[in-house]
């Protein structure tokens, strides 16, 4: 859906065969208590699998005047690719959803990530209050903030405010991964809401990247983004890793 004050309320997108369950772009409008469930085919551990589809795709995400967009209190529940990704906008609250992995594999949870549209500038995004958890080995990245792991040439301009997230149980629990201009802005706020990272499933089963952690930060690819200390330093590039 492409438009301006739309509302999507109480709908369930179930078993999309590939691709998203819903994609939407536009300006003040608001996403709430919907169900995006099952979407895609899974991927297999010795790799294939698919065609993959996220739950929600979110191409940018305005305000309209005064009237900020809205997602929020939705459930995400084993879709394929990316549970919820969001390429960027300049007005725009996402809270309180529920996002969890407990049947099949998902590459990430959450993406804070590049699309066109949104071109990677989240700076007038708050990401806040989500809930995203995983079972062994069936979420690569919980909460992942940049496109470098897929592609290290494209980045982000900034990673908008994100704070107060709880996620557990996925291979990395929080990546940062965004910037090799040294100019992406914005602030993660990791507090205490990250537990409990475990198995091995981030691309290729694990041939190219095995580490699991609950936050990996690579700072030279971090650009002046505010992020709290305590990280696993991660070079996360390509589809491979490399510790730093």
């Amino acid at each position: 859906m492409i438009g301006n004050g739309f509302q999507i309320n109480n709908i369930v997108s179930d078993r999309a065969v590939c691709g998203s369950g819903a994609e939407v772009q536009g300006s003040g409008f608001q996403i709430a208590n919907s169900h995006f469930i099952n979407n895609g085919y899974p991927a297999t551990f010795a790799g294939g699998g698919g065609p993959w589809s996220d739950g929600l795709t979110v191409w940018m995400c305005n305000a309209a005047g005064p009237t900020r967009s809205s997602i929020h209190n939705n459930t995400f529940a084993n879709n394929t690719d990316i549970d919820l990704v969001v390429g960027g906008g300049n007005g725009c609250d996402i809270y309180s959803n529920t996002i969890q992995n407990t049947a099949v594999h998902a590459f990430a949870g959450m993406h804070i990530g590049w699309f066109p549209g949104g071109g990677g500038d989240h700076s007038g995004i708050s990401y806040f209050n989500n809930q995203i958890s995983s079972l062994n080995n069936l979420m690569s990245f919980g909460l992942l903030v940049g496109f470098h792991p897929w592609n290290n040439t494209v980045n982000l301009v900034s990673a908008g405010s994100v704070s107060g997230n709880t996620v557990s149980g996925a291979v990395i629990n929080l990546q940062i991964e965004a910037d090799t201009t040294g100019t992406a802005s914005g602030q993660v706020i990791v507090g205490a809401g990250l537990s409990g990272a475990q198995g091995n499933w981030t691309y290729k089963n694990g041939t190219t990247c095995s580490i699991s952690t609950n936050y990996a930060v690579n700072p030279a690819h971090a650009g002046r983004i505010s992020f709290d200390a305590g990280y696993f330093p991660l070079l996360y590039d390509n589809e491979s890793c490399t510790p730093q």
